[in-house]
């Protein structure tokens, strides 16, 4: 079974959306061709890089959300410390002298 030059773009919309379960399941199969192909004697040189620019499009890619992510996480955080955590009870006043 040939691995077809298509099969990096479904794996580039799963990563682009988000979707990493879905981008795993897709590598996981793309690996599985590319194997076939490597064992087989019939791995090409271009197939290779269209892996080595669909794994550094990947990473690059995955890198942005994680950084979006935690830049989400930062500013929850900075509004949790400005606007006080709701989670948290109201302080106390006490009465006794």
């Amino acid at each position: 079974m040939q691995p077809d030059s298509s099969a990096a773009e479904p794996i580039r919309r799963a990563v682009a959306s988000g979707e990493f379960r879905k981008a795993l399941a897709l590598w996981e199969d793309y690996a599985r061709q590319l194997r076939q192909e490597l064992w087989g004697g019939t791995l090409s040189s271009e197939k290779l890089a269209e892996m080595r620019d669909l794994v550094e499009w990947c990473g690059a890619a995955t890198l942005c959300a994680r950084f979006q992510a935690q830049a989400q996480l930062n500013r929850i955080g900075a509004a949790q410390q400005y606007f006080g955590s709701r989670s948290q009870p109201a302080p106390r006043i006490s009465t006794r002298g």
